[in-house]
């Protein structure tokens, strides 16, 4: 989710207009979820590196739209906030240790680590969870 004047874009950006911060935590949980990379890696290409282009194709799943009245959209709203705020600690770590290193840090540095401390989270797992209730 993107708010205010700070971002950190890689090389490309898609965007998607949300009513609420709900409903990006929603999404955001969802799109970041392995569970999601599962389910739409049969239908990305394969590249050199595997399976490629993931935004080009994840819409083709069933994901529902972000239903406030829905008790599993507000918890998987709800992790995706605390996933955000997660990811917020462990990128202010990144930058102090490289400032204190006086080196630079990469974006692909950056995403790998906040994935695998994610992955490793009990947020992570249980958005892993929520979102196989989806039946991408």
């Amino acid at each position: 989710m993107l708010e205010g004047s700070r971002a950190l874009i890689d090389n490309t950006l898609y965007w998607i207009e949300c009513v609420s911060a709900d409903e990006a935590h929603y999404l955001a949980a969802i799109i970041n979820s392995d569970t999601l990379r599962d389910a739409v890696e049969p239908l990305m290409p394969k590249g050199q590196f595997g399976a490629r282009d993931l935004h080009k194709h994840l819409w083709k799943l069933n994901v529902p739209q972000y239903d406030p009245s829905e008790r599993l959209h507000r918890l998987l709203a709800g992790r995706g906030a605390q996933a955000a705020a997660e990811a917020a600690v462990a990128l202010t770590a990144l930058r102090t240790q490289a400032a204190a290193a006086n080196q630079i840090i990469s974006c692909d540095t950056v995403r790998r680590q906040i994935r695998s401390g994610l992955a490793g989270s009990r947020t992570g797992a249980s958005i892993e969870r929520l979102v196989s209730k989806l039946n991408l």
